[in-house]
């Protein structure tokens, strides 16, 4: 997996730490995220979902969400 961003947000949805590494994913992935996170139907998001070509991957610590996303097919299992 190549990791395009990583980031953490907080609770609220503000940017705490952002990085872009690959610059093929837009900026506003992390508006996208959180109100994905925030409006999910069914209660809690999973911790990998896909949205709009992009892959996201995320922690939720301490009122922290850890993110990564991707453009790449990538395989959750450890």
């Amino acid at each position: 997996m190549s990791m395009s961003q990583f980031y953490i947000l907080s609770n609220r949805g503000d940017t705490i730490i952002y990085n872009d590494y690959r610059r093929n994913v837009p900026r506003t992935s992390t508006e996208v995220f959180f109100r994905k996170v925030k409006f999910w139907e069914k209660g809690d998001a999973p911790p990998a979902f896909h949205v709009d070509g992009v892959n996201y991957l995320s922690v939720k610590k301490n009122a922290l969400y850890f993110v990564a996303t991707t453009k790449d097919n990538v395989s959750t299992r450890l």
